[in-house]
């Protein structure tokens, strides 16, 4: 992978001090998302749009897995907001899907829209 565009060496960045940092935000994104389907899918879980949540959680674990690997070979540190992250982000989504699908489904839209 390479940036043509960035000045690497002593006069700019290095090719680390920008690839890590983006793995890692990617990573707390998708981890972000994954913990907030899992609140969704424990407040909603007798309503009719589980399989639909559910389906979305499953597309971000496979995007999660793929930011996982990443991690590992390249050797990159998860932010150290995760633990933060992780119980906030369940929270939206458990929240969200207790407010009404509405608002599960305004989270999801808004969720999506960043991460792409």
């Amino acid at each position: 992978m390479a940036f043509p565009d960035l000045p690497y060496g002593p006069h700019g960045p290095t090719f680390h001090s920008v690839l890590h940092p983006m793995i890692r935000v990617n990573h707390a994104g998708e981890d972000g998302a994954k913990r907030i389907y899992e609140g969704q899918l424990k407040a909603l879980k007798n309503h009719g749009a589980y399989t639909i949540i559910e389906h979305m959680y499953h597309q971000e674990l496979e995007h999660l897995r793929t930011f996982d690997d990443l991690m590992k070979h390249h050797n990159v540190r998860p932010t150290f907001l995760s633990p933060l992250w992780n119980r906030a982000a369940y929270a939206l989504g458990w929240l969200s899907g207790k407010i009404g699908i509405e608002t599960a489904m305004a989270i999801t839209v808004a969720v999506e829209e960043v991460i792409d």
